[in-house]
């Protein structure tokens, strides 16, 4: 009889230890299920269900704006109008930026950026050229043209001259995020003069775990945050060209909260010990499309 108990209780207990094994499978499955792998990269499934509505910065009641991002009825991304207040000249300022994005069978042709406040300018407009399969190889950045290469269709070689003297090569983890940039760049003298030597240099990116936002411009060197930075920086290679947001690069951090998606709702970046008082930072705001 008390073999017999034995053997109950020894299967009661494997059968409880597998129930709960099971459970922390499920479990295992349920938190990774928006997850895909894609040509070897993990992928957020559905990062693409929701885009940036607005954007939001404010640093105080004379320096602050506002983005807002307006789509066509496919989703691509058409218009930029950032306005707000900026401190300029020991006086207070309108600010208005309108960025609008052309596009022929569907592929992004031209980007034109105007400034109205505090003074009108135009920038030379940003053409992108493309290959058979889609993918842009070249770029009219400014009147300066940017060539791309790649490697199992990522980007993984950025030249930002026609004679190919300075350039980037860039690899990537397996989240499909640019972890090291190795630029090939020029020397310069005391005095910022050129000496005509070139040297390298290796800048390593940390991510955290959640998708960056999503503008629909995926594939497309071209940063549409306002004054967020400029695309001939490593910094803005690795951002544009990875899945999850950038969070250390050197002495630059970034800090993020997130919203009940998982996307940034609010972004935040400093220089080694500089922290500014005011803490100023980007508010997202996003609007689900599918």
């Amino acid at each position: 009889m008390r073999n017999l108990d034995l053997k109950k209780l020894l299967a009661v207990t494997l059968l409880a230890a597998m129930s709960f094994l099971a459970i922390l499978s499920f479990a295992g499955c349920e938190k990774e299920k928006n997850e895909v792998i894609q040509d070897g990269i993990i992928q957020d499934e559905h990062r693409k269900d929701y885009l940036v509505e607005k954007i939001s910065w404010f640093a105080d009641s004379t320096n602050y704006h506002v983005s807002s991002y307006e789509y066509d009825s496919l989703f691509l991304l058409r218009r930029i109008e950032t306005v707000g207040k900026i401190y300029e000249a020991s006086q207070i300022k309108p600010l208005k930026y309108i960025v609008t994005f052309a596009y022929d069978d569907g592929l992004l042709s031209e980007i034109v950026e105007t400034q109205y406040e505090p003074r009108y300018f135009q920038r030379p407009p940003i053409r992108f050229y493309y290959n058979l399969e889609g993918k842009v190889t070249s770029m009219d950045y400014y009147g300066n043209m940017v060539r791309f290469g790649y490697y199992h269709d990522r980007i993984d070689s950025v030249c930002y001259d026609s004679n190919q003297e300075t350039y980037s090569i860039l690899k990537y983890d397996n989240r499909g995020n640019v972890v090291r940039v190795i630029s090939r760049v020029p020397e310069y003298d005391i005095v910022g003069l050129p000496t005509g030597r070139y040297r390298f240099q290796t800048t390593e990116y940390v991510y955290d775990l959640h998708s960056r936002p999503f503008f629909n411009l995926d594939g497309i060197p071209y940063q549409p945050i306002y004054g967020d930075g400029f695309f001939d920086n490593g910094i803005e290679i690795s951002r544009l060209f990875s899945n999850n947001n950038l969070i250390r690069s050197g002495l630059w951090t970034w800090e993020y909260s997130y919203d009940t998606n998982g996307l940034p709702s609010t972004s935040y970046f400093q220089f080694g010990d500089d922290v500014p008082l005011n803490h100023p930072m980007n508010l997202f705001t996003y609007k689900k499309i599918r």
